[in-house]
C-alpha cells in the first residue's frame, strides 16, 4: 500500500481501517479521535460507522471481516453473565469455570449492594486469573507493539494470548 498524494493505495482502491463505535460523547468519542489520527497520521482512511451493540454482535457471529479487534467497555454494574458464564449465549472464548459461574449467578442473584459488591469483586478476579481471551479471526498478519508488553511468544504464527501482560507501569490513558 504505497502513499499516493497523502493516502495508501493500490489500484483497486485507498487502505481504509473503519472503526464502528455507538457514537457516543465522552470516552468513546475520544478514542476514536485518537485512532483517527493515528491511521490517519501514516495515510490509511478512517471512516466512522456508528451502530449498537447488537449489530456488531451480528457482524462478529458472521465473521465477515478481515480483522477484528474488540475491547469490551462495559458500565462497572454490568451483568457479565451471559459474556463468560459456561452456559452464557455470548460466551465466545468458552471459558468454563465453576468459580466463575457461582460468582456470575450470585451477582445476578444479589439481594443487596453489598451482596452484588462482593460477587463483582469475586468476578474480576476470577477473570484476571483465567485471563479469558478470545482470538476471533485473524488471517491477516498480527503486528502486536507496545514497549509495556510482556510475555509475547508465537504458535504457528500467532500470539500466545495467555501468555501477554503488560508491566505494572501507571499509563496515563487521558493524555
Amino acid at each position: 500500500w504505497p502513499v499516493d498524494r497523502g493516502l495508501r493505495r493500490r489500484p483497486t482502491g485507498n487502505l481504509r481501517a473503519t472503526v464502528t463505535w455507538d457514537g457516543r460523547a465522552g470516552r468513546a468519542s475520544a478514542v476514536f479521535e485518537r485512532i483517527k489520527a493515528a491511521w490517519s497520521g501514516i495515510g490509511v482512511q478512517v471512516p466512522q460507522a456508528t451502530a449498537s451493540w447488537t449489530y456488531l454482535l451480528v457482524l462478529l457471529r458472521k465473521g465477515e471481516f478481515k480483522a477484528a479487534m474488540v475491547r469490551l467497555a462495559t458500565p462497572s454494574d454490568a451483568d457479565l453473565y451471559h459474556l463468560f458464564h459456561t452456559r452464557g449465549a455470548s460466551n465466545w472464548s468458552g471459558v468454563s469455570d465453576r468459580q466463575l459461574d457461582a460468582a456470575l449467578t450470585d451477582y445476578r442473584g444479589a439481594a443487596d449492594r453489598a451482596a452484588r459488591d462482593a460477587a463483582k469483586q469475586r468476578v474480576a478476579q476470577r477473570l484476571a486469573e483465567l485471563r479469558v481471551v478470545s482470538m476471533l479471526n485473524a488471517p491477516t498478519a498480527v503486528l502486536l507493539a507496545s514497549r509495556r508488553l510482556e510475555g509475547l511468544v508465537f504458535v504457528d504464527d500467532l500470539p500466545r494470548l495467555d501468555r501477554l501482560r503488560l508491566t505494572p507501569d501507571n499509563i496515563d490513558w487521558g493524555s
